[in-house]
């Protein structure tokens, strides 16, 4: 059980770090405004193409090979590219969570198919049920790509905004952009509306995000004390348990060297009646002597032999040749070990209340 839970305060300290790591990431992103743009469609409609145009060279990618999406990451704003939704093998569950938790979506649509398709708008449906239909809107602008293919890219915008119209209502906003990628001038464009998006958005995010962290920071401060704590408990109940071992392990010792040194000083150990109860006691037999007793040196040492088994069952020791008990010795390095698994709390603590203060002074 003491091993254990020696493993479990490693883990808990392993998960405490990487808890105040999200924190001290999400907190960063608050500070400087971060911003996250996440692409949405089907396959082959032009969402990694429009992703990389958008981007600079200084993006630096990380690539999950469980869920082939694709993250690129520039200063504090973060670009998600995801596989097509009709891709066989999208973890939808994944894509879902990130739609919810992403701040813009680009919805691309090859506006050389038409209208939306069924697939689309199914999917836009499984979206409106995990997240509100008009916030979703507000933080996603559908890309009209490869608009250079078709003869009039302003008129299929204006059908499939009365198709987002009737499918979901007039009350919504629905930002649509026509674009050709391989033109500077409609990627120019096209930042320009996702940087007035952002500005429009920033405001209720940075609130939003003050709200997320603030009680993550109130999440993991919690869950190191309580696991201090509970380190604090078993070091007290350990220090406790040595205390108590170490006194039954020198009583046992003491009366073990002084039957010893009686045989080895007399052919006859007498022995008083107090010493041979405790030594009876420690070998779990019984004596009705009322005086004191006479032992021959054969029976002194067949009591000898009973007592060293006696220690070395419980003490893990041979009590002929060893001092020091290996039981209180584990116990005493578990405690050091423990001892320094709170200072590691300790410190991440000082780490969330410092941060928990740089939160206080944006919330006032």
């Amino acid at each position: 059980m003491e091993q254990n839970f020696d493993l479990l305060a490693e883990d808990c300290i392993e998960y405490s770090q990487d808890r105040y790591q999200q924190l001290e990431e999400l907190m960063e992103d608050f500070v400087h405004d971060g911003f996250s743009i996440l692409t949405i469609g089907l396959s082959h409609h032009g969402k990694s193409s429009l992703l990389r145009k958008l981007m600079d060279s200084n993006a630096e990618q990380s690539l999950s090979s469980t869920t082939k999406f694709l993250h690129y990451q520039i200063a504090y704003d973060h670009y998600l590219d995801t596989p097509g939704f009709d891709h066989v093998g999208t973890n939808t569950t994944l894509a879902l969570s990130l739609i919810a938790n992403t701040d813009l979506h680009l919805f691309v649509h090859d506006i050389t198919t038409g209208l939306l398709s069924e697939q689309e708008l199914a999917f836009l449906k499984l979206i409106f049920a995990h997240m509100d239909k008009e916030s979703f809107f507000k933080r996603t602008i559908f890309v009209l790509s490869h608009k250079d293919m078709v003869a009039e890219p302003i008129a299929l915008q204006a059908k499939l905004t009365e198709q987002l119209q009737q499918e979901f209502g007039v009350e919504c906003l629905y930002q649509l952009y026509a674009v050709n990628a391989l033109q500077s001038d409609d990627l120019v464009a096209l930042r320009g509306q996702i940087a007035a998006v952002k500005e429009q958005l920033l405001p209720k995010l940075n609130a939003y995000k003050l709200k997320r962290v603030t009680a993550i920071c109130h999440e993991v401060k919690n869950e190191v004390l309580a696991n201090k704590q509970r380190l604090d408990k078993l070091i007290d109940e350990n220090q406790k348990h040595c205390a108590l071992l170490q006194h039954d392990f020198e009583r046992c010792l003491t009366d073990y060297r002084q039957l010893e040194e009686a045989l080895f000083n007399s052919n006859q150990a007498q022995l008083d009646e107090e010493l041979l109860k405790r030594l009876n006691s420690d070998v779990n037999t019984c004596t009705s002597s009322t005086t004191k007793l006479n032992y021959t040196m054969e029976q002194g040492e067949e009591l000898l032999g009973k007592l060293k088994e006696c220690i070395v069952n419980k003490y893990d020791l041979d009590p002929s040749f060893e001092e020091q008990c290996p039981k209180l010795i584990e116990l005493r390095a578990q405690n050091d070990l423990f001892a320094q698994n709170i200072k590691i709390f300790d410190e991440i603590l000082l780490k969330i209340n410092t941060l928990d203060s740089q939160i206080e002074s944006y919330r006032s």
